[in-house]
C-alpha cells in the first residue's frame, strides 16, 4: 500500500512538471508573435505622406483647395484626419458629397500617396420658371432668399437644393390657391461646369372655399362661427378681393384656435373643442363675386376647384366662475388682481377676457413695477352645477411667479453717428438706476418715432434688452438708423388747391446734432403762393419745453367756382331777365394777402400733472401770431361796358394780434415709410383769442379727433390702414373796433374778416372740389331811384338812350314805371347778386382707406 501511494504521488508530479513546461512553451510562443504584430503595427502606424493631390477639380484651383486640407507631405498618415479633411472639403458645397472621396496609394519611398477625388457640381448658367402665371418670378426668387434655398443665377447647383426647392414652389403656389399645382425640374447640361435649371409647372385650377361647415354645434349657429373667422372665408366679394376664400391650413388652424374658439370661450364655454378640418373637394365648376349669382364674364367670374371646409365642433358645456384664489403674488394684493382681471362669482366665465388679463393686462403690470421675468398660469377645476344640470362650475387658481425685480444699469444707443445721446436720452422716460418700466420703453419708443430723427423703430426688434439674474439688473440697447437731415425738394404741377404750381422746401431736423429744426419753404401758383421760414429749439435749456419763430407771407385766391357768383354778367338783372345763365369766372371772389410772425412754445403734459401714459403723450402750447392782411378784388368783369360791378371786397392793411393756447394728445404710430401713420389717435384742441391790439376782435375754438386702424397685416409696418377724422369748429366777434365799423365793403362779416370764416374745398377737408370754393352765400339786391337815374322817352313811348346809361338797361326802367320828383317816388330793382360770406361753424368729417 505504501509502495502504490509513492508511484501514484511521483505519476502525479511528472504530469504536473509536463503542463508546466508545456504552458511556457504556448506562452512564449505567443509573447513572440505579439511582439511581432506590435512591431508591424508601429511601422504601418510610422509612415509617412509622400504626396498630397487633388483630382476631379475643374473651376477651382489645387492651391484654394489644399488650404481646407491639414494632411501635409511629410505628415505621419492619419487615416483619421484624412476622413476629416474630406469632410471640410465638402462643407464648401462645391463638390457632390455622394461621388467625392478620399484614396490612398504606395509611394516610391514606402510612404503614402493622397489624393482626394472629388467631382464638382456645375454651375447655375441659366434660371428659368416656365407655366407661372399667377406667381411672378421676382415673387419665387425673394422666397428662395428667405428660405435659403441655394438656387439662383451663378450659383453651385446641388440636386438635392433642387428638391427643397420644388417643395419650396409648391407651398408658394399653395398660398395662392393652388395647392395642386405640379412641379419638377430639369437641367440641362450647358458645358462640362455649367446647367441650365428650368422649373416647369403647371398649375391648375385655382382652389377657392365655397362652403364653411360646422358639425357637433347646437348652441352655435354655423353662420355665427363663421363671422369669427378672419383669415380664411367663403369665396364672395370682398374675401374674394382680398384672397381670403384660398385655403391654407395653417391660416385655417390659427383662425380655427385663435378666433372661433376664442369666441366660444368667452360665452362661457371653456371646454370647447375644434377637431381636424377635412377637406372636401366638389370639383370644377365657375365662381363669382358675387356668391349664388353666377355669369360667365371672364372679369367677375372664373372657373375654379371649389372646396368645401367641414369643421367638427364640441362645445361641452357653459360654465360661471366658482371659487377664485391667487397664489404667489407679493406687489399687487388679491383685490387688486381680483379686480383687474374682473371676474365675479356666478356669472358666465368669460375664457377670452380671462386669458387676456392673465398674460397682457397682469404682464403690463408687473412690467410696469420691474418684474421682466413675470409669469402666470391658471388651473382650473370643473364642477357640476347642482342647481342647473347643463351648466357648470368652475374654481379657478391663479400662480403668479413674479420673478424679482429689475433696474435699468445701462441704457445705451447704438446707430446714431451725428445725434447726440442726450437727445435720444430726453425722449427716453427711463434713466440708469431707475425700476426698469416696460410701458416705459414702448412710450419712449414712440417718443423717438415721433422725433422724425430715425426710420421708424420696433420696440420688440430694435430694442434689445440683456438680464443679469444675479445682480437684478437690466441693460437695455436701444439701434437707431438715422435719417438723412437736410432734405431739399424741388416739386411742381397741378393741384386743387395750388392750381399749377411751382415748389422749393428745404429742411434739417437736426441742425446741430440736438435736435434743432430749420425749414424754409417757397411755392408758387396760380392760386396761392406761400414763403415761410421756420426755427424750433425742441429742448428749451434742457427743459422739455420747444420754442420756436415762424416768418411768413402768403397769397390765397377764394375762387367760389360752381355757385351763384358775385361777377356774373347774366346775374346783374335777374329780376328782369329769369331766362339768364350762370357762367363762371377764375377771377370772381377775392385775394386774401397776408405778412406776418408768430412765436410759440409747447411742453409736456407731464411736467405740470402726474407721470402718466396720458400726459407724457400729451402737450400744451401757446402761440402769439400777429398778421397783416390785406383783401384785393378781382378785376372787374369786362364784360358790363358800364363798369357797373360793385367793388364789396377790397381793405387794405387788416392787423390782427392773436394769442392761441393749444392742446395736443399724440399717440400715433408710423408706418414703414415714416411719413403715414400705421396705428394710434390724435386729439387736438385749440382756442384763438384775436383782440390784443389790432383791427380784430375775435375768438374761435377748434377741436380735432383722428384715428387710424390697421385691418389687414395688422403686425406688419406695412398693413392696409382705415383712418377717420372728426372736426369741429367756430368763430365769432366780441367786439367791433373803428376800421370795421367804417368799412364800406364785405370784408368783415360780422365784425369777422371774411377769409377767416369757413370756406371748404382743398386736399386737407373736402376734395373734388375746387379750393375754398364750398361756403354759404347771401342775396345782394340793387336798387336805382330817380335820384340818380333819369329816363327819357319819345312820343312813341320807346326809350331814348342817354350817354350814362345804355339802351337795355334804359328800356327796362321805362317799363318799370314812370319816376317823378327828385326824391323818387318808387324805385326799382335793376340787379341781384349773390355773395359768398363763408360759414361761422365748421362740422367736418372724413375717412380713407391706405392700401400701401
Amino acid at each position: 500500500m505504501k509502495l502504490g501511494f509513492m508511484q501514484t504521488l511521483r505519476a502525479f508530479g511528472f504530469i504536473l512538471l509536463s503542463l508546466t513546461f508545456l504552458a511556457s512553451f504556448v506562452a512564449a510562443k505567443t509573447a513572440d508573435e505579439t511582439n511581432k504584430n506590435s512591431k508591424a503595427e508601429t511601422v504601418a502606424q510610422q509612415q509617412l505622406v509622400e504626396d498630397v493631390d487633388i483630382s476631379g477639380n475643374r473651376r477651382l484651383r489645387d492651391e484654394d483647395l489644399l488650404y481646407y486640407i491639414k494632411t501635409r507631405a511629410g505628415d505621419v498618415y492619419n487615416p483619421q484626419q484624412l476622413e476629416r479633411d474630406l469632410k471640410e472639403l465638402l462643407s464648401l458645397t462645391f463638390f457632390d458629397k455622394v461621388e467625392s472621396r478620399v484614396l490612398t496609394s504606395p509611394g516610391v519611398r514606402g510612404g503614402v500617396n493622397v489624393i482626394f477625388e472629388v467631382k464638382e457640381l456645375p454651375i447655375v448658367r441659366d434660371l428659368q420658371f416656365k407655366g407661372s402665371s399667377v406667381v411672378p418670378e421676382s415673387d419665387i426668387l425673394k422666397a428662395f432668399r428667405e428660405q435659403r434655398v441655394g438656387i439662383s443665377k451663378e450659383a453651385v447647383y446641388d440636386p438635392a437644393k433642387a428638391k427643397n426647392a420644388t417643395r419650396i414652389l409648391r407651398e408658394l403656389f399653395a398660398s395662392k390657391g393652388y395647392p395642386n399645382a405640379k412641379i419638377d425640374v430639369a437641367d440641362e447640361e450647358v458645358s462640362a461646369t455649367s446647367v441650365a435649371v428650368t422649373f416647369n409647372i403647371e398649375e391648375g385650377y385655382r382652389s377657392r372655399i365655397v362652403d364653411i361647415e360646422f358639425e357637433g354645434n347646437e348652441v352655435f349657429k354655423d353662420s355665427e362661427l363663421r363671422g369669427q373667422l378672419q383669415l380664411v372665408k367663403e369665396t364672395g366679394l370682398i374675401s374674394r378681393f382680398q384672397g381670403q376664400d384660398i385655403l391654407d391650413l395653417r391660416k385655417l388652424q390659427y383662425d380655427l384656435q385663435k378666433n372661433v374658439r376664442s369666441y366660444m370661450f368667452s360665452k362661457g364655454y371653456f371646454q370647447a373643442r375644434i377637431g381636424e378640418p377635412q377637406v372636401v373637394g366638389l370639383g370644377v365648376r365657375r365662381t363669382d363675386f358675387i356668391p349664388l349669382i353666377t355669369l360667365p364674364l371672364p372679369l367677375i367670374s372664373s372657373k375654379d376647384d371649389t372646396l368645401r371646409i367641414i369643421v367638427p365642433v364640441t362645445e361641452g358645456k357653459v360654465f360661471r366662475v366658482g371659487e377664485v384664489k391667487i397664489q404667489g403674488n407679493s406687489i399687487f394684493s388679491e383685490q387688486q388682481i381680483l379686480a383687474g382681471l374682473g371676474l365675479q362669482k356666478g356669472e358666465i366665465l368669460n375664457g377670452k377676457r380671462l386669458n387676456d388679463a392673465v398674460s397682457e393686462d397682469l404682464r403690463k403690470a408687473y412690467g410696469g413695477q420691474g418684474f421682466v421675468q413675470y409669469d402666470a398660469e391658471f388651473n382650473p377645476e370643473f364642477k357640476d352645477n347642482p342647481s342647473n344640470p347643463n351648466e357648470g362650475i368652475v374654481d379657478l387658481t391663479i400662480t403668479i411667479n413674479e420673478g424679482r425685480q429689475f433696474r435699468l444699469r445701462r441704457l445705451e444707443f447704438t446707430g446714431n453717428t451725428f445725434t447726440r445721446d442726450q437727445v435720444l436720452r430726453r425722449e427716453f422716460l427711463l434713466n440708469e438706476g431707475d425700476i426698469y418700466n416696460q410701458n416705459f420703453v414702448d412710450i419712449s419708443v414712440l417718443r423717438l418715432n415721433q422725433t422724425g430723427y430715425f426710420d421708424p423703430l420696433d420696440k420688440d426688434q430694435d430694442v434689445e434688452v440683456r438680464t443679469d439674474e444675479e445682480q437684478g439688473e437690466v441693460d437695455a440697447i436701444v439701434k437707431v438708423k438715422e435719417k438723412g437731415r437736410q432734405q431739399i425738394s424741388l416739386n411742381g404741377g397741378v393741384s386743387g388747391i395750388g392750381g399749377s404750381f411751382f415748389g422749393l422746401e428745404y429742411s434739417t431736423n437736426n441742425l446741430l446734432g440736438r435736435g434743432e429744426i430749420l425749414s424754409f419753404q417757397f411755392g408758387f401758383g396760380d392760386k396761392q403762393r406761400n414763403l415761410q421760414i421756420t426755427f424750433q429749439e425742441p429742448y428749451f435749456r434742457d427743459r422739455p419745453i420747444s420754442v420756436g419763430f415762424s416768418l411768413f407771407a402768403s397769397s390765397y385766391k377764394f375762387l367760389g367756382e360752381g355757385t351763384f357768383l358775385s361777377q356774373n354778367q347774366d346775374l346783374l338783372f335777374d329780376a328782369q331777365n329769369p331766362n339768364g345763365t350762370v357762367t363762371a369766372d377764375k377771377n370772381n371772389l377775392f385775394t386774401q394777402n397776408t405778412y406776418g410772425a408768430s412765436v410759440f412754445a409747447t411742453a409736456p403734459l407731464s411736467e405740470f400733472l402726474p407721470k402718466r401714459s396720458f400726459s407724457r403723450l400729451s402737450r400744451i402750447g401757446l402761440t402769439y401770431q400777429f398778421t397783416s392782411t390785406s383783401i384785393e378784388d378781382p378785376k372787374i368783369n369786362q364784360l358790363d361796358p358800364t363798369q357797373g360791378v360793385p367793388v364789396i371786397f377790397a381793405q387794405p392793411n387788416i392787423i390782427t394780434s392773436r394769442i392761441t393756447p393749444t392742446f395736443v394728445y399724440d399717440g400715433r404710430q408710423p408706418s414703414a415709410n415714416g411719413i403715414d401713420t400705421l396705428r394710434g389717435r390724435q386729439v387736438t384742441a385749440s382756442f384763438a383769442l384775436a383782440g390784443l391790439g389790432g383791427d380784430v376782435r375775435t375768438y374761435q375754438p377748434t377741436v380735432s379727433y383722428s384715428e387710424f386702424i390697421p385691418v389687414r397685416r395688422k403686425k406688419s409696418r406695412n398693413a392696409e390702414v382705415f383712418g377717420f377724422r372728426l372736426q369741429a369748429g367756430t368763430i365769432g366777434s366780441f367786439g367791433i373796433t373803428e376800421k370795421i365799423r367804417n368799412a364800406d365793403s364785405l370784408a368783415f362779416i360780422g365784425g369777422i374778416p371774411l377769409y377767416e370764416r369757413y370756406f371748404l374745398g382743398s386736399e386737407s377737408d373736402l376734395r373734388g372740389y375746387d379750393a375754398r370754393s364750398i361756403g354759404p352765400i347771401a342775396p345782394y339786391n340793387g336798387f336805382i331811384t330817380s335820384r340818380n337815374v333819369t329816363v327819357a322817352s319819345n312820343v312813341s313811348g320807346t326809350p331814348t338812350a342817354i350817354p350814362s346809361i345804355n339802351s337795355d338797361l334804359a328800356g327796362q326802367l321805362a317799363q318799370l314805371g314812370t319816376f317823378t320828383g327828385a326824391g323818387g317816388a318808387n324805385s326799382a330793382q335793376i340787379s341781384r347778386d349773390f355773395q359768398f360770406i363763408g360759414g361761422d361753424t365748421q362740422l367736418l368729417g372724413n375717412f380713407e382707406y391706405r392700401i400701401p
